[in-house]
C-alpha cells in the first residue's frame, strides 16, 4: 500500500524593478516590488527588507513600509495565490558621479532576492560652455582683423597695425573628440 502526503507550503517569488536602466541626479526612481505567492498554502508574517543603496536619498515607502537606518522593512500575510505590490521612492544624489550604478535588492523571507540596476548619467555641459567660450573668442579675433583690414585698406600703416594686433596660437586638432 502507498500513500502520498502532500504537503502545502507557501511558495514566495519576489520581483523589483524602477523601469529605467538609465537616471540622472536629483531624478526620482519609484521602485515596484512584487511578491507572489505561488504555493497552495497562506503565509503569515512575510517581510520585505529592501536595503537603500548609496547614491541615493530616501523618500517614502508604500503599504506600511518602515525605514531602519538604510533598510524599509513591510510585513504582511500573503494567502496562496495572491500577489502583493509594495513600492518605495528614492531621489538620486546631486553629487552622484556618472557611469555609477544604483543597485537596488530587495528580499523575501524564507524566499529569494531581486535586484534592480540603473547607470547614473550625468549630462555635461563642461563641453557645451567650452565651445561657447572659444565661439567667442573666435568671433573677437575676426572683428580685431575685420578692424585691421580697413585700417591698412584707409592707408594706414600696416606694420603698426599688426603689432597691434593679438597673435592666437591655433592648435591642429588631434581628433574628432578635439572638435
Amino acid at each position: 500500500v502507498r500513500t502520498d502526503v502532500l504537503c502545502s507550503d507557501p511558495v514566495l517569488t519576489i520581483s523589483k524593478t524602477d523601469n529605467k536602466t538609465t537616471a540622472e541626479p536629483d531624478e526620482t526612481l519609484n521602485y515596484v516590488i512584487t511578491v507572489r505567492n505561488t504555493g497552495t498554502a497562506d503565509a503569515t508574517n512575510v517581510v520585505v527588507t529592501d536595503n537603500i543603496p548609496s547614491d541615493v536619498d530616501f523618500l517614502s515607502a508604500d503599504n506600511g513600509g518602515v525605514r531602519s537606518g538604510n533598510t524599509v522593512t513591510w510585513t504582511f500575510d500573503l494567502t496562496a495565490g495572491s500577489t502583493k505590490t509594495l513600492g518605495m521612492s528614492v531621489r538620486v544624489d546631486d553629487d552622484a558621479d556618472d557611469g555609477d550604478t544604483i543597485r537596488n535588492t530587495a528580499c523575501v523571507s524564507g524566499g529569494p532576492c531581486n535586484d534592480d540596476n540603473t547607470e547614473i548619467e550625468v549630462e555635461d555641459d563642461d563641453d557645451e560652455d567650452e565651445a561657447k567660450d572659444i565661439a567667442a573668442q573666435l568671433r573677437g579675433k575676426a572683428f580685431e582683423a575685420k578692424k585691421a583690414a580697413d585700417n591698412i585698406a584707409k592707408g594706414k600703416d600696416a606694420v603698426a597695425i599688426a603689432k597691434s594686433l593679438i597673435l592666437w596660437e591655433v592648435k591642429p586638432l588631434d581628433s574628432e573628440t578635439d572638435l
